[in-house]
C-alpha cells in the first residue's frame, strides 16, 4: 500500500515543476479575442456642423442684443464693385463737393513771375552753396573730424583745452587770439582762464581771469582778473539817455593800460574809469572840430 501511494505521489509533484521548465513546451489558456479588441472610434462629424457658418454663428452670438447701427451682414457671394482704375494705374480724385475745379487766380499766375527772375539765385544759394556744404558737414560727421580735433586740444584728461580764435567787425580792427580755459586747476573748484590777442603793432591784448568756488554747494565764487589792453579801435558812443549809435567815435588807449580787479558772487560789468575819461576827452574833440 505504501509502495504504490509514494510512486503516485513524486508524478503529483513532478507535473508542475514540468510546466515551469524552460525547455519544455506548455500550453497555456489564452484571453478570448473579444476581451482584447479596442472599442470602434465614435464618427467625427462634418466640418459643417462642428463649425457653423460666420454668419449664422454672429446672428446667434447678436441675437437679443442691442443692434442699433450695426450694418447688416454681407450677402454670401457678392462681388465687389468695379475698379475706378486701370490696373497699375491711380484712382482719379473724387469730387467729393460736387463742384467744379476752381480757376487760377491773378496772385497765382504774378507769382511765377518773382519765381522766374529769381531763379538763378536760388540755383546758386542752393547747388552752389547748400549743397556743398551740407556734404562737407555730413562727411565731417562721418569721420568724427570735430571730435578728433577737440581731442588734439585737449590734454589734462578733458579738463583743460587751448584754441584758436579770429575775430571780425565791422569798423574794429580783426585780431587773432589764443584762449585757454582750465577746470580744477591746483585744486578742485577752481578755474583759470589765459587768452592772448594780437591785431598789429599797436594792438595787443593779455587777460587772466580766475574762478574759486568758496560755498560747498557751487553758490559763491571768488574772481580775480587782470587785463593789459593796447589797441587804436576803441569804440564810443557818448554818455545818458541822448547817445546814438550812428555817432560812434574811436579813440586809442594808452600804450601800457592794464586793470587789476576782483569781484564776489556773480560779476558784473566792471568800468574802467580811465578808459572812459578818455572816451569823453575823444568825443569831446570830434564835436568841437
Amino acid at each position: 500500500m505504501h509502495a504504490l501511494a509514494c510512486p503516485v505521489l513524486v508524478a503529483l509533484l513532478a507535473a508542475p515543476a514540468q510546466a515551469q521548465s524552460p525547455g519544455l513546451e506548455t500550453t497555456t489558456s489564452t484571453p478570448s479575442a473579444a476581451a482584447v479588441t479596442p472599442a470602434p472610434a465614435e464618427a467625427t462629424p462634418p466640418p459643417e456642423a462642428a463649425f457653423p457658418a460666420p454668419q449664422d454663428d454672429l446672428r446667434s452670438t447678436l441675437r437679443g442684443l442691442d443692434q442699433t447701427g450695426t450694418p447688416a451682414a454681407p450677402v454670401r457671394g457678392a462681388a465687389l464693385p468695379p475698379s475706378s482704375a486701370e490696373a497699375g494705374g491711380e484712382r482719379p480724385t473724387p469730387n467729393y463737393d460736387g463742384r467744379e475745379t476752381a480757376r487760377a487766380s491773378a496772385g497765382e499766375v504774378l507769382i511765377w513771375v518773382p519765381r522766374v527772375v529769381f531763379f538763378p539765385v536760388h540755383l546758386v544759394l542752393n547747388y552752389v552753396v547748400r549743397v556743398p556744404l551740407v556734404w562737407l558737414i555730413t562727411k565731417m560727421e562721418e569721420h568724427f573730424v570735430f571730435k578728433r580735433v577737440k581731442r588734439l586740444l585737449e590734454f589734462r584728461d578733458g579738463k583743460s583745452i587751448i584754441y584758436p580764435v579770429f575775430f571780425g567787425d565791422f569798423g574794429l580792427r580783426p585780431s587773432v587770439s589764443v584762449i585757454n580755459n582750465n577746470e580744477d586747476l591746483f585744486f578742485r573748484g577752481n578755474k583759470l582762464s589765459l587768452s592772448a590777442s594780437f591785431g598789429g603793432d599797436d594792438f595787443v591784448r593779455a587777460a587772466l581771469k580766475n574762478e574759486t568756488t568758496v560755498l560747498s554747494d557751487d553758490s559763491g565764487t571768488l574772481t580775480l582778473f587782470g587785463e593789459f589792453l593796447m589797441r587804436p579801435d576803441q569804440p564810443f558812443y557818448g554818455q545818458g539817455p541822448f547817445s546814438r549809435t550812428d555817432e560812434r567815435y574811436n579813440y586809442k588807449d594808452p600804450p601800457g593800460r592794464g586793470r587789476l580787479g576782483g569781484a564776489r558772487g556773480a560779476e558784473g560789468p566792471v568800468v574802467d574809469p580811465l578808459r572812459a575819461d578818455a572816451a569823453r576827452r575823444e568825443h569831446q574833440r570830434g564835436r568841437d572840430r
